[in-house]
Order: C-alpha cells, then structure tokens, then sequence
C-alpha cells in the first residue's frame, strides 16, 4: 500500500465525501460488469451510486438508481444474469429481480428479507440461477453468534426459488459460492469462523448437490490477511478452482487442482480487486489498483504484468475481456481483445445518459431515480456538452495518466467540470472506498 498513514487516507476520503460524493457519501465507482450470457453486446455494470446497463456494445449507457432495485447505502449487490434476460442483485435483506430491461425490480417470496451474500448463473448455458444466503440466527446465545446459510435454486429463469441445500454450519459467515459447470453434484462455498477468537477461513465441498458438506480449515497468514472468496472454478475441470485473498493491504490467488484438498499460490499483490479466467479455462488474469493487471497461462501460472492501468474490476466473455477503473486512470469500464495488453474505453462516467428510459409499467421504477439524477449527474461530472476528442487507447507499455493538480492531501478532485489527482492520492482514496463497501467475489 502506498505508505501514507491510515490517518491520511481516511482524511482523503473525507474529503471526497465534502466535495465530490454521491448521496450515499461514497465515490463514485464501478466495480462489477457482467454479459448477458448468448448476448454480449448488454452489459450491466455495478457502481457505487446504482446499475448501470447498456444494449448496444458500450456505445451508450443508462442509469439504474439503488432505490429502484430496492437497496441504499454502503451496499455492492452481486449480480447475476439468466440468458432468457432476467437479472438478480443479491440484497441484504432479499433478492432482487427484473425480468425487463432492469425496468422493473420485484422481490422474492421464498428467500424473504434472509441476506443475499452471493449470486450465480448455476450452469454453463446459465439457464439456471442461485442464491447463497447466511442471515444471522436471532436465537445466538450472547458472544456466540450462529448463522443460517442455505443455498437456493430457481429453474424457472428467476421467477420461483427453492432451498436447494442443507444448511451450513452455523458457525460460519459464508462469503462466496459456485457450482461446477462440468459437474452440477459439485458445488464449493467459502466463509469464515472464528477459532479461539482468531479468524480462520473456511472451505466447504459438496459432491451431492449440496446435499452433505466436506469441512476444511483455510489458514490466514499471519500478515493480515483475511476474507477466503472462491474466485472460479475450471469450466471442463470440476476439481479445479481458484480462490482469493484480502488482507491489510496485500492478498493472494491460489489454485487447487484436487477439488480442495490443497491449495498454492500461484500470484500474490496488492489486494486483487479483479479476477478472470477465460471461457476455455486456458488463460487467468488479477488485477488490482496499485498492481495493475497481470496475466499467465494455466499450463504454467507464469504471471506477468499486462498492463498498468489500475484494475477495479474484471470480466472475461467470448475473447474479449472487460475491465472496470477510474475516469481519472482513462475510463470507468473498458474492453480488451488482446488479452488484456490493450484497454479501449467503453465509459466515462460524464458519458452516462441518465436515467433509464422505460415504457409501460417498468415506468414506475425507474421514476424514483429521477429525484436523485441531479445529485449523481453532478458528482460524476456530468456537463450538457458533450466531450470532444479522440478515444484514448491505453496499452501494456503506457503509464496509467495522473492528471496534474492536487489538493492539501493529495487526493483526487473529481469535479462537475474538473478533475485533478496524483496517481497514488487517487489509488489511496479509492482502496479505502473498496475497502469499506461491501467484499465481492468478482465473477469471471
């Protein structure tokens, strides 16, 4: 981390909050995309202030407020996408779905007001969708605190769920799950337990569906780290899988190739913010904000640094990949068909048109987000003119841009019309934002 004192970051943070934060008192961010499974040219793309979709390859984007899809605050819902198009963001108290244009948002029944802690499209046509929820068990004895964790399956593109799991041990905080693509019986969650008051992770491993649960212990080192999040799992190989790591300021990648029982490392930095593997399970990518983004073959592992643009999110789909950062780093999401040597700008968040437009009863969900739109169009720069110029390429050779100008503390000041940053004020100011949002596996 980038050795300026904690004090100092939180004094950067602070004062984004005073002079450039949205309504929820975050900067504004992306740091989730995902692809319609069958239809790559929709995008939908998590931010700080909301959801953002796009149907036409990137060329324009529309905005989805947090109170139309039913959240608020400090929240980073995960997302999820069916290929007949219906959407799920997982909620702290519910899960949400639009079966339109993310139009509409309505919540299930079954699963109720339980947390939402991760989301998936359940097989490789995604033409199934899962929930993993671990809502805190109000009958805890003091200091003692148990949790109920259930994983849950809709088959019927969203619309009607079902706990499809036995529960959790009671013990753990889930954190992440997925099931094999190759293999429907195999499915892993990731949590953590707290072991004579240390934090420990956790695996789990099912063979049956979910149906009887194989335990392992995950040893944290001793640097910090915490936080186990099952990154992806091998799509021909069910007994390959690949978590991750945070920790105070460095984490790790490691693979296993023996459905858990062992793990190595094979890549560790700053704390990756981005993880992907390609659809044929052939090539990785990490990706961070101070490390930037860094590449290898599975056959070898053998990483090496791809590019220098700071990396707050990645997406692998088809042969492109997908890439989130920071306006003042070149764009807020951006798409690679090089593997990643070269990042071409898809957004800035100025270019957001605003509010989406629907039709129909979609209407009445969307309208709540009129009210705010002023306070968003002014937080991420929004001006009526539109930005001239040509569209930067940023390849593997090229210095991520720090535009000049600073202020008392050296963090960024993204402005209505301006913004100005040193490179590591801005990586600072944001690692703390990432930090205090909600952790999420990011999906490959």
């Amino acid at each position: 981390m980038n050795p300026r004192s904690l004090r100092a970051h939180l004094a950067c943070v602070l004062f984004f909050s005073s002079a450039t934060a949205l309504a929820n008192g975050r900067f504004p961010a992306t740091n989730q995309v995902i692809t319609r499974p069958g239809r790559p040219e929709q995008f939908a793309l998590r931010t700080t202030f909301g959801l953002l979709r796009s149907d036409d390859a990137g060329a324009h984007w529309d905005w989805v407020c947090e109170d139309a899809i039913g959240y608020s605050g400090v929240v980073d819902p995960p997302l999820a996408w069916h290929r007949d198009g219906t959407l799920i963001a997982g909620l702290f108290d519910g899960l949400a779905l639009s079966n339109d244009p993310a139009c509409s948002w309505s919540r299930d029944a079954a699963i109720g007001k339980q947390v939402v802690v991760d989301v998936s499209a359940a097989n490789a046509e995604a033409t199934r969708l899962e929930a993993l929820t671990g809502s805190y068990d109000p009958q805890s004895a003091p200091g003692q605190p148990r949790y109920v964790s259930a994983i849950w399956t809709s088959s019927t593109d969203g619309r009607s769920w079902a706990q499809s799991s036995t529960l959790l041990p009671s013990d753990v905080i889930v954190e992440s799950f997925d099931r094999a693509a190759s293999d429907a019986q195999r499915v892993y969650v990731t949590g953590e337990s707290e072991a004579g008051g240390a934090r420990v992770g956790v695996f789990f491993r099912s063979r049956d569906g979910g149906q009887s649960w194989d335990r392992k212990a995950f040893p944290f080192e001793a640097n910090g780290e915490r936080a186990l999040f099952l990154a992806a799992i091998d799509p021909s190989n069910a007994d390959r899988l690949y978590v991750r790591t945070n920790g105070a300021e460095n984490g790790r990648v490691l693979v296993s190739d023996d459905a858990g029982e062992t793990f190595r490392t094979i890549w560790s930095g700053a704390n990756p913010q981005g993880f992907a593997l390609s659809p044929d399970g052939a090539r990785v990518w990490v990706g961070s904000f101070r490390d930037g983004l860094a590449r290898a073959a599975t056959s070898d592992f053998a990483f090496t640094t791809v590019n220098r643009t700071p990396i707050g999110c990645l997406h692998a789909a088809g042969n492109a990949l997908f890439a989130c950062s920071l306006d003042a780093y070149g764009f807020a999401a951006a798409r690679s068909d090089d593997g990643g040597q070269t990042l071409v700008p898809l957004l800035k968040l100025p270019e957001i048109r605003g509010p989406r437009a629907c039709s129909g009863a979609g209407d009445a969900g969307v309208n709540v987000c009129l009210a705010t739109w002023p306070v968003v169009k002014a937080s991420v720069g929004i001006v009526d003119e539109p930005d001239a110029g040509p569209v930067p390429v940023f390849d593997a050779g090229a210095t991520p841009p720090a535009p000049a100008g600073k202020s008392s503390c050296g963090c960024a000041v993204v402005g209505a019309k301006s913004k100005s940053a040193t490179g590591a004020g801005l990586w600072a100011a944001a690692s703390v934002a990432l930090l205090v949002a909600r952790r999420r596996r990011t999906s490959p």
